[in-house]
């Protein structure tokens, strides 16, 4: 039998806020398949930087929403940030012809 996938949540909560990396799994994998087994089926988006965190955003089908940082200090840790409803989303894309 496999244990309970972990919960996370902000100060306060009583629940662990952030994931760190084990030898067989990463960090941020864990928060984000936590994220999904909380809101279900949508999207995941992820942002990196080699200079600054990245982001991971978990959006839901009916716009509920899990934010989670990837830590660039303690690359081995990622962090619950914040939930809420009603995501909205905006992409501005450029094509360049080469």
């Amino acid at each position: 039998m496999s244990a309970a996938p972990p919960n996370f949540g902000p100060p306060g909560s009583g629940l662990p806020k952030c994931a760190n990396s084990t030898e067989r799994h990463q960090g941020a994998g864990v928060l984000r398949d936590w994220a999904v087994s909380e809101l279900g089926k949508g999207i995941v988006l992820t942002t990196a930087s080699p200079d600054t965190s990245g982001f991971q955003f978990v959006i839901s089908d009916d716009q509920n929403w899990i934010n989670a940082e990837d830590q660039n200090e303690h690359p081995n840790m990622s962090c619950y940030i914040d939930r809420g409803t009603d995501a909205f989303m905006q992409f501005n894309i450029a094509v360049l012809n080469p």
